[in-house]
């Protein structure tokens, strides 16, 4: 007479071997030898989660025992049956339906007596027991998530996924800031805050300069995650989703390695970013792009390839409640506008007698031979595939047309990686005349600096203006009967630079047209 022996563990690491070899001794008291007992171990099925072993584990318990013709289970305690009351007292049902005899070791408890017929006193018992199992198991896991929060709260880590990007377990099992990952998680969080990049954007900016996060290639969700954890200013709150605990907050702390003013700086940021979109090319050509600020609804102002206008206005069509902010301006007014208030800024910071500026450019200069190393991994990397796959042809493991094709993307890729080698290095050099021409004045090279920033292309221009300026706001007025926006630019030192942007009406075209931009003061306009 056979007898199915189950054992049951609720992760892949626990060990099954004690639990077995108990449970084989108590069946063997039952009077059944090795021969008659058939084994079903399960690893990482968990009752208390109800996950897809588990489930599984009870569909193979009842199939084996009908196909098998086996009438007769044991179990080491009855909580290896399931922790979960409704699983249990449904499994004792399909033993009493189908004359299952059950053995628990762990309290000692027989379903049926010896003529088959449902022992009364057990099955009260069996699901007595089956309520004490779920109370058991609740103040089990009740205790267990007092010792993790108690855990959380000291920044001591509780085992189970890899700890948050930016921190490491210690010696002594508490989480503490790793000095190699936080230099990342600072860069992201500063250069975002420039206001220059997108989540997309600074990824492959970052990749370019070969930063890696554990050896992965970072992406956009990676950013975004980043930019949305609470863990860099010192804690996090977690939603449990698991049964039993589910909606339950566990609050973490941890050794803050950012400010609340960067994070929040990046935040605002990343919303408007979200509310105002624009295409690839307009971010890349209109200089005030992010820039400028709905006073309304607070979303970024968008291009349409002539002016600026409010996203949430224009794309009202997207959002319940439309922003009733009509005002647009011409782009290449205000670009201009901006640019010459940004250059100003510029040549004066550069006149300064200090090196900040030259710092800032050898930071810059950094940046670029980073890059420069990283495309030259590329370059190296383009090789060994060529030569992989050179390798496999001899073999016979790819046909010419294949080989082909694989040396045709190489050389593409290459193409395309000495093309930004030979930018890279015409940025360094660039980089090392302004360094040059700044410790080195003269009317000369002043001249020519100048020549070369009106001719800079934009998104270098765009480098600049976002180094000076912090957010542009526009406002419909109208000065003494005339159609007027007020353009405030804010600098990133606090200063506000207030302009009148005058419009007429042409007599025969019926269209606004600029009849002057002016700086003024508050008290020199009546509104």
């Amino acid at each position: 007479m056979k007898i199915l022996a189950v054992i049951r563990t609720s992760t892949e690491r626990q060990e099954t071997e004690s639990q077995k070899k108990e449970l084989s001794d108590y069946i063997k008291t039952l009077g059944y030898s090795d021969e008659d007992i058939e084994y079903m171990e399960v690893a990482g099925a968990s009752a208390r989660k109800l996950n897809k072993k588990y489930i599984q584990m009870l569909e193979d318990i009842k199939r084996t025992l009908i196909e098998k013709h086996i009438t007769s289970c044991a179990f080491w305690h009855l909580n290896r049956l399931g922790r979960v009351e409704s699983k249990i007292l449904e499994m004792k049902e399909f033993f009493i339906k189908h004359h299952i005899q059950v053995y628990v070791k762990n309290p000692a408890l027989t379903l049926l007596n010896s003529d088959g017929t449902v022992n009364a006193g057990a099955e009260i018992a069996f699901s007595v027991f089956a309520v004490m199992v779920k109370q058991e198991t609740e103040e089990q896991f009740s205790k267990m998530h007092r010792g993790k929060s108690r855990n959380a709260q000291n920044k001591k880590f509780n085992g189970g996924k890899a700890v948050h990007f930016g921190y490491r377990v210690d010696e002594n099992n508490y989480i503490v800031p790793d000095h190699e990952e936080v230099k990342v998680v600072r860069l992201i969080f500063d250069e975002y805050s420039t206001g220059k990049y997108s989540a997309y954007t600074l990824a492959e900016e970052l990749n370019q300069r070969g930063i890696r996060h554990r050896g992965k290639t970072i992406t956009a969700n990676f950013i975004n995650r980043m930019l949305e954890s609470t863990a860099f200013i010192g804690y996090t709150d977690s939603i449990s989703n698991c049964p039993g605990d589910r909606n339950r907050v566990t609050h973490r702390e941890y050794t803050p390695v950012i400010s609340e003013e960067l994070f929040n700086k990046c935040k605002e940021i990343r919303q408007n970013n979200i509310i105002g979109t624009a295409t690839k090319e307009t971010v890349n050509t209109a200089i005030c792009t992010k820039l400028i600020k709905c006073t309304e609804c607070g979303s970024n102002f968008i291009n349409n390839g002539v002016r600026y206008v409010c996203y949430r206005h224009k794309m009202n069509k997207r959002f319940t409640e439309k922003c009733h902010n009509s005002v647009t301006i011409n782009q290449k007014l205000i670009d201009e506008l901006v640019w010459y208030y940004a250059v100003g800024k510029h040549l004066r910071q550069i006149r300064r007698p200090h090196s900040e500026v030259v710092e800032q450019y050898k930071t810059e200069k950094e940046i670029v031979e980073q890059k420069i190393v990283e495309c030259k991994k590329k370059i190296d990397g383009l090789e060994s595939k060529k030569s992989r796959a050179t390798g496999l042809y001899i073999d016979g493991e790819i046909s010419k047309t294949q080989l082909n094709k694989i040396k045709d993307k190489i050389n593409s890729d290459r193409t395309q990686f000495d093309n930004e080698l030979v930018e890279y290095n015409e940025e360094i050099t660039r980089i090392d005349k302004n360094i040059y021409n700044i410790q080195h004045p003269d009317l000369t090279t002043d001249i020519n600096y100048i020549k070369a920033l009106l001719k800079m292309e934009p998104s270098k221009m765009k480098e600049i203006v976002f180094r000076f300026v912090n957010k542009i706001t526009l406002k419909n007025v109208n000065i003494k009967g005339e159609r007027a926006v007020e353009i405030n630019i804010y600098g990133v030192d606090g200063e506000v630079v207030e302009y009148i942007y005058f419009y007429y009406r042409h007599r025969n075209k019926k269209i606004n047209r600029l009849k002057c931009v002016y700086e003024v003061d508050d008290d020199e306009i009546e509104k």
